[in-house]
């Protein structure tokens, strides 16, 4: 039987007396993935209804969410990979066809499976940062995103050439292989994205 004298989250220190008078002290530190970790890996917006939508509040998602429908006409989209490299780097990977789900602000070609737009295209050098305090991920990079393109935190893009240089999300919700996060996209416009990660 040992005891615990002290602990944190990451500390331990427990004592035992092995006989009478001889005691031993052992002080334990904590080794195992940072807060962030599970973050690292392929994430795919949820390939369900619902997974994605706006509305007037966090959570909200009145003015429009996608239904089943969207996800087999839109499957170019479902498919696309947000990926947080360990090393804190962050890309956007598009299928084997390079295809996306393109609106008409960022080609005046309409909506439509198409080869992603600049510079919504993957850039390299992107980065990602997470913040455990504040449930925050903070993707830098212009062009980097989750979720929808158009999605920041003062607007909804109307032209591709006003892409920041970089997006905070909010995480609402997480499991080891679920997230769903949040974004205010100009004062009262929610935007809620659900993603599963791919098991590799």
């Amino acid at each position: 039987i040992y005891t615990i004298s002290e602990s944190t989250d990451t500390t331990m220190t427990i004592q035992i007396e092995s006989g009478t008078g001889i005691w031993w002290q052992f002080k334990f530190i904590k080794e195992g993935p940072t807060p962030s970790s599970f973050l690292v890996g392929d994430w795919k917006v949820a390939n369900e209804a619902g997974s994605l939508g706006v509305g007037p509040e966090a959570g909200n998602m009145e003015w429009y969410s996608n239904t089943v429908d969207d996800v087999i006409t839109r499957q170019c989209f479902f498919n696309d990979i947000y990926h947080f490299d360990a090393n804190g780097s962050f890309q956007n990977k598009f299928g084997s066809d390079n295809k996306t789900w393109i609106e008409n602000w960022q080609d005046n070609k309409g909506d439509r499976c198409a080869t992603p737009v600049a510079p919504h295209n993957g850039p390299s050098g992107a980065t990602w940062q997470y913040d455990s305090t504040s449930q925050t991920i903070t993707l830098n990079g212009k062009g980097s995103y989750l979720g929808l393109p158009k999605v920041n935190n003062s607007e909804e893009l109307t032209s591709p050439s006003a892409a920041p240089e970089s997006i905070i999300y909010t995480i609402s919700e997480s499991t080891d292989t679920t997230m769903t996060i949040q974004i205010e996209a100009g004062t009262g416009i929610w935007w809620q994205f659900k993603f599963t990660k791919v098991v590799q």
